[in-house]
């Protein structure tokens, strides 16, 4: 699963999924266009979330944009 999958499946926008990462807006752009690749932390960081999203449904996208 790719950056912008985890963020399409989470229904977020580039800027809500960085600051929910807790990286730079930047970063996570760079992410999605394959210029930088996220370490193993940050990879399994958004599988959890995904996993999170499966589990709770939309509620934890509304919590992750209240961050």
């Amino acid at each position: 699963m790719t950056p912008f999958d985890v963020r399409e499946k989470l229904g977020l926008s580039q800027r809500e999924m960085a600051q929910a990462m807790g990286v730079h807006p930047m970063t996570w752009s760079k992410w999605e266009r394959g210029e930088r690749r996220p370490d193993n932390a940050a990879m399994r960081l958004m599988e959890l979330l995904c996993w999170l999203r499966d589990k709770r449904g939309p509620t934890l996208a509304q919590w992750l944009k209240d961050i």
